[in-house]
């Protein structure tokens, strides 16, 4: 009897089971919050000044569209008859003064990316006068370079600013790399590109050369870092410094020469008065060179060329950690040397005659 009447009041018990557990959840999902809808942003008044934190940064197709076109002009005219030259002339004009109104803005902007955009020297040789005279100027030399701080703690706000000085002429320098963070020199040797005062400095101080603009230049020359002809490998580079063009046997002695100058940040210069005191001989950079010697009965190295850098970089590095960054070595190391007398000569008479 029992289980006959729970089997005619089951469809009871499940419709009450089903509506505690039904309507509950009905309830809940009723009264959750709806997410809120996306707002679109409100239009700025044209005649609003923008916020001082919002800063507006081109589009990257924007940037580069005056140079795209000026460059496709280029390779035009470079193949282009004599008469066709001049149907061309006028369209150059045009194109090279928005492109340069266009570089000037991302020099200040984009260095980096403005230094891309250089139009090559062995391009700009061949195009029209009135065309050059439109077209960046190369900045290559050693003057002064400084850092100049502005601090506002009042509009939490920092600001830096670079000038270079060179021949008497003062530019307003921007900068990337490891030239943001480097600090006033008063003989640092730089190279970039300038529209008017407004100069691209490049984080290098040596600029390669490309293989249009090495080539026909002497391989010959004497390598700067190892001091052997720079064609001794058949793989000779080409490198400008300060004006002055240098070859050397591999990429790798210019990137080596480049590192060494980066972390010399300056040491010399052009013989003019220069335009902050200069630091004591116990600060700043120091030139050291690493001789390697050997005797002409023992042509074993005692150190090899790699070796020798390595120790020197090890040393300054234990300068500037134990002067607090005031001091470092900037080592040139030479080839090996061989001392005019036999092992045996230096054992009995002594070092000090090597």
């Amino acid at each position: 009897m029992f289980m006959r009447n729970v089997w005619r009041w089951s469809p009871v018990l499940l419709l009450a089971l089903g509506a505690v557990f039904f309507f509950p959840f009905r309830e809940r999902e009723a009264v959750r919050p709806a997410a809120p809808a996306p707002q679109a942003a409100a239009p700025t008044p044209a005649n609003e000044d923008a916020s001082p934190v919002a800063v507006k940064i081109p589009a990257p197709e924007n940037r580069v569209v005056p140079a795209a076109a000026f460059d496709s002009w280029s390779q035009k005219i470079l193949s282009a008859t004599e008469d066709e030259k001049a149907l061309l002339s006028a369209d150059g004009i045009q194109l090279a003064t928005t492109r340069r109104a266009a570089l000037e803005k991302l020099i200040q902007t984009d260095p980096r990316a403005a230094l891309e955009q250089a139009v090559p020297d062995d391009v700009r040789k061949k195009l029209p006068a009135e065309i050059q005279s439109l077209l960046e100027e190369r900045i290559s030399g050693r003057g002064f370079f400084g850092a100049l701080i502005a601090d506002s703690p009042e509009q939490n706000r920092l600001e830096i600013k670079h000038e270079f000085a060179l021949n008497g002429r003062r530019f307003q320098a921007f900068v990337y790399g490891r030239r943001s963070s480097q600090t006033t020199r008063e003989n640092e040797t730089l190279w970039g590109i300038a529209i008017g005062s407004s100069l691209a400095v490049h984080e290098e101080p040596i600029r390669t050369l490309t293989k249009s603009e090495a080539a026909g230049l002497d391989a010959k020359e004497n390598c700067p870092v190892s001091g052997q002809p720079a064609d001794t490998h058949s793989t000779p580079a080409f490198g400008e410094l300060a004006g002055r063009v240098d070859a050397y046997c591999g990429a790798g002695h210019l990137t080596a020469r480049n590192q060494r100058l980066a972390a010399d940040g300056g040491l010399g210069g052009d013989g003019t008065e220069p335009l902050i005191a200069r630091d004591g001989w116990t600060q700043g950079p120091r030139s050291v060179l690493f001789m390697r010697v050997a005797y002409p009965d023992d042509a074993t190295e005692a150190i090899t060329e790699a070796g020798a850098y390595a120790l020197m970089d090890a040393t300054s590095a234990w300068f500037a950690e134990n002067s607090y960054n005031s001091t470092w070595l900037v080592t040139d190391v030479t080839p090996l040397l061989v001392l005019p007398q036999p092992r045996a000569w230096y054992c009995e008479n002594g070092d000090g005659y090597i």
